[in-house]
């Protein structure tokens, strides 16, 4: 299980260089998921857990990246767009609220794709958005509309519970080790801490992942 947590660690050292890059060049992703994520197909995994050498990856689809900046160079503007963008299951608490995204956003989707990584079942995965039609108690199929605002209810109920959700019990209800337990509890901890305007500390978020990638290597 150490190996597991060893390559993931470093899957996601890349992913925050890519994302770190991203943002340097003025563009936000908007939709960081598993799904948008690519890895080399030929990556020797024995190989890597003993070299320093992460696999080669990509973070594809970039139908909704917007740009960070405006023509003048200033920050995008935080705004209700009233509409939101993105995979529910890792979108972040503002994207919810149809926010406008920053940096902040895109990070924090990266968090919750870390925390899949690392086996730890996300406490609004089993809420599904996407249910058949039902019928109504007088044998009616429900009409789009309530079929509509069932979902936006299950929508609203992922909200809540990724607002209310206590990180630290979370990583102990898994079992994360303690060699990246305090690591990854900051991690998520900075990371949810940072507003629509803050530029993140790509350097300190790097160092928590490393430290606990150094950690875990020394226990072999």
């Amino acid at each position: 299980n150490k190996l597991k947590y060893i390559l993931v660690l470093k899957i996601a050292f890349k992913l925050l260089v890519i994302i770190e890059n991203l943002h340097k060049q003025g563009y936000i992703h908007k939709d960081i998921k598993p799904h948008n994520i690519l890895i080399n197909n030929d990556y020797n995994v024995k190989q890597g857990l003993i070299s320093s050498h992460p696999p080669e990856i990509c973070i594809v689809d970039f139908g909704l990246t917007e740009k960070l900046y405006t023509d003048d160079g200033e920050h995008i503007t935080k705004r209700r767009t009233g509409k939101f963008a993105g995979t529910v299951k890792y979108m972040s608490r503002n994207t919810h609220d149809g926010i406008q995204q920053s940096r902040a956003d895109d990070l924090e989707s990266f968090i919750y794709l870390v925390l899949h990584l690392l086996d730890i079942k996300l406490p609004w995965s089993d809420v599904n958005i996407n249910q058949p039609k039902q019928q109504s108690p007088n044998g009616n199929e429900e009409t789009e509309r309530q079929q509509t605002l069932r979902k936006k209810e299950r929508i609203l109920k992922i909200k809540e519970i990724k607002l209310n959700v206590d990180y630290v019990e979370l990583c102990k209800k898994h079992n994360v080790p303690d060699e990246l337990f305090d690591n990854i509890v900051k991690l998520t901890e900075y990371v949810r801490g940072l507003s629509f305007y803050s530029i993140p500390d790509y350097f300190y978020m790097k160092k928590l992942l490393s430290d606990a990638h150094l950690r875990l290597k020394s226990t072999f």
